[in-house]
């Protein structure tokens, strides 16, 4: 196993991932070691490549986000998203359901309460 990596804590990953903007090439640059280091170290560590973990901390992220009321162009800028529509393919893809239906679950539920 890679010794700079085998110190980084789970919360240390996630700071990293948003510091490297969600992109494996700039994550393994932060580490210090080269990409496929990274690929490596993610293999035997938590059984998927960097991509895939990425991607997925990026959409829990964004969930998290959505959950809170912010128009979905704000939440695709704080994640690092070039266009809101990619963020929208991609939340979908992941989560079954438009980040915007997000917001509108949110509202019926609480409509539902009162």
């Amino acid at each position: 196993m890679n010794r700079r990596l085998k110190h980084l804590e789970d919360p240390e990953w996630l700071k990293l991932a948003q510091q490297a903007e969600w992109s494996v090439n700039k994550l393994a640059k932060l580490c210090n070691v080269s990409v496929r280091g990274l690929e490596l170290h993610f293999h035997r560590q938590m059984g998927r490549t960097p991509k895939k973990w990425l991607m997925e901390q990026r959409q829990k992220q964004a969930a998290i986000l959505m959950r809170a009321g912010p128009l979905v162009k704000e939440v695709s800028s704080q994640l690092a998203y070039k266009q809101a529509n990619h963020f929208s393919r991609e939340f979908k893809k992941q989560w079954g359901y438009c980040p915007s239906q997000s917001t509108e679950n949110r509202s019926e539920d609480r409509k539902a309460r009162i």
